[in-house]
C-alpha cells in the first residue's frame, strides 16, 4: 500500500474483480484506449490469477479516504515491469462517476512515487491513444515527454488511429516533483 495524503494505492484482491470489471468495459474506458476489452465473471477470475502471479505486472485499486471510508475511483496497470533495465510501463483508468475531478493527477502521483521513490526505476513510459488529448495534457502536466509515434497502430471506429509513445526518466522526476 501507498498512500499520499487521502489518496492511495494498494493490491487488488478477487473481490475488487466486479469493480474493475465494470471500470475497464465501460464505455468512457473503451473510448480512451487501444485495446477494446470483452470480459465476464470467469474471465476475469482467470486474468486475476494470471496477472497476480505475474512479476512483470502489477495491478492495484486507486481510493480516496472520506470520514474514515475508503472509496475505489479506479484501478492502475503497471506492465512490463523490468528490474534489470530500470523500466515500467505504466497506466490507469477513472471510473466514469469520478472523473473530471483532478483524480488522474493524484493517481499519477501515486504511480510516480512508486515507481521511482519505491521501486527505483529509471524509466516509466506509456502509450496513449493521439486523440485523447485529455490524458495527453494530464501526462505532460505530470512530466511526461512525448517520444514518438506509433502510426496507426490502433484500429478503432473503422479507422487506424497513432499511440503516442511518452516517457519520464527518474531526473526528470526528481527536478519537478509533483506534491
Amino acid at each position: 500500500m501507498l498512500q499520499n495524503n487521502n489518496f492511495r494505492i494498494r493490491m487488488m484482491d478477487k473481490s475488487d474483480l466486479p469493480f474493475i470489471t465494470r471500470v475497464r468495459t465501460s464505455e468512457h474506458v473503451q473510448n480512451n484506449v487501444g485495446v477494446v476489452v470483452f470480459t465476464n465473471e470467469q474471465n476475469q477470475q482467470k486474468w486475476f490469477d494470471k496477472v497476480s502471479s505475474d512479476p512483470t505486472q502489477l495491478y492495484a485499486i486507486f481510493e480516496k479516504q472520506e470520514n474514515d471510508v475508503w472509496t475505489p475511483l479506479g484501478y492502475l496497470r503497471i506492465t512490463d515491469i523490468d528490474h534489470k533495465n530500470k523500466s515500467m510501463c505504466v497506466g490507469g483508468d477513472i471510473a466514469e462517476e469520478h472523473t473530471g475531478r483532478g483524480y488522474g493527477k493524484e493517481m499519477y502521483k501515486l504511480i510516480l512515487k512508486l515507481g521511482f521513490d519505491v521501486w527505483g526505476m529509471n524509466r516509466l513510459w506509456l502509450l496513449v491513444l493521439e486523440e485523447n488529448e485529455r490524458a495527453h495534457h494530464l501526462y505532460k502536466k505530470m512530466g511526461f515527454i512525448d517520444e514518438g509515434i506509433q502510426r496507426q497502430s490502433v484500429y478503432k471506429n473503422g479507422k487506424y488511429v497513432n499511440y503516442i509513445l511518452m516517457s519520464i526518466l527518474r531526473e526528470e522526476y526528481e527536478g519537478s516533483k509533483h506534491d
